[in-house]
């Protein structure tokens, strides 16, 4: 759930080495390390086992052998974890063909750290698809282990901020990611309980494929619960920087209160309807009736993406009209009820939609059909 806000939505690697022993000597044959020279014998030993490290991971993706595969990853940073078994889920239920993960060159960072650039490779949705990127790879307790792509942090009073090569305007965005914590938390009245995770991409099909490699198009933002919210590195001042934020904020406190159990179209709607600033009180004609809006996955939709932001804020809206926010927020907690729901809503949002059906005749007294009914396009 998610997604990048309406307004962003516009929107491994190493080198190929044989080593062997003879008489206890390590010989080595290079392929892709421009200067041995630079390393020592044990350096080289260890570039190759994570070149063998990287071919496993690839085979186990191409098995789809989601438990091995998590057990090449670090658990260190809890939010990258929770984004490879989306995003290992996503492998195992899309049509993925033809993949591979090519080591084109691993270098040494320091003693146990490693970073490798890798091409990735794959079918999908009549497409081919081609990736360079680079990852970090440590040696912990004399086991490799994958840490993530090669971000650089810094952190602000409510957030850990991680991004990839050069930042430009710093001290903007952390200006920006507090008054968009703020918009957040004062609309919604409440706050976080821990310091929020962002990564910033340079690039749109990055961040897309460490999204989803089966999603359809390209976005600026996105969030999975409780993934980090994700946004493409802005190069320019916007005023709808923080709105973003704050819409993805919105997502991760009303997506943990209903336990990953709400429709797309009501995350969406929540999120559009409590990251706007104060004064902003625009009113939205819909391009869905309701009951046509749930039907829509967003992650393979076609249309026009702001028609389903503002026509899923537009239908938040009348609830919290006809039936108060704290009756939205019982629907919430009542939704909770069924439990943590792990697999991300583009998976399940068709069970997602049953569940808001049940809980509204239990909170509201009213069926779907009726409150589709109540507020139709007609009776505006």
């Amino acid at each position: 759930m998610k997604k990048g806000g309406v307004y962003f939505l516009v929107l491994a690697i190493s080198i190929i080495l044989i080593s062997c022993t003879s008489n206890n000597n390590i010989i080595k044959e290079e392929r892709r390390i421009k200067d041995t020279t630079s390393y020592k014998s044990e350096d080289i030993e260890s570039i190759n086992k994570i070149e063998d490290f990287i071919k496993e991971q690839e085979q186990y993706i191409i098995e789809k052998n989601k438990e091995k595969y998590m057990e090449t990853l670090s658990k260190d940073e809890e939010e990258y974890y929770w984004e490879k078994i989306h995003w290992f889920d996503d492998i195992i239920s899309s049509d993925i063909e033809g993949y591979s993960l090519e080591v084109l060159k691993v270098e040494k960072v320091d003693d146990l750290k490693f970073r490798a650039e890798l091409l990735q490779k794959y079918h999908c949705n009549e497409k081919d698809y081609s990736l360079k990127y680079a990852n970090i790879y440590r040696i912990k307790d004399n086991k490799i282990l994958d840490y993530d792509l090669d971000f650089k942090t810094f952190e602000t009073e409510h957030f850990i901020i991680k991004y990839l090569g050069k930042l430009q305007l710093k001290e903007w965005l952390c200006e920006q990611v507090e008054k968009g914590y703020n918009i957040a938390t004062g609309n919604y009245g409440q706050t976080l309980k821990d310091k929020t995770i962002i990564k910033l991409y340079d690039d749109r099909e990055l961040l897309r494929q460490s999204v989803k490699l089966s999603f359809g198009w390209q976005f600026g933002g996105w969030y999975e619960y409780p993934e980090s919210i994700k946004f493409l590195k802005l190069k320019n001042f916007t005023d709808y920087f923080k709105r973003g934020i704050a819409h993805e904020l919105i997502h991760k406190l009303t997506i943990e209160e209903a336990a990953n159990n709400m429709p797309y179209w009501l995350a969406e709607g929540l999120a559009e309807h409590f990251s706007k600033e104060e004064g902003i009180g625009d009113r939205y004609q819909p391009s869905y009736e309701l009951i046509e809006l749930e039907k829509i996955d967003l992650e393979n939709y076609e249309g026009n993406i702001y028609d389903y932001y503002e026509s899923s804020r537009f239908y938040v809206e009348r609830m919290i009209e006809a039936y108060g926010i704290e009756k939205v927020k019982e629907i919430l907690k009542e939704l909770s009820e069924y439990g943590f729901q792990e697999k991300t809503n583009g998976e399940i949002y068709l069970e997602n939609n049953k569940k808001f059906h049940e809980v509204i005749q239990k909170v509201l007294g009213t069926t779907f059909e009726e409150m589709n009914a109540e507020f139709s396009v007609d009776q505006i």
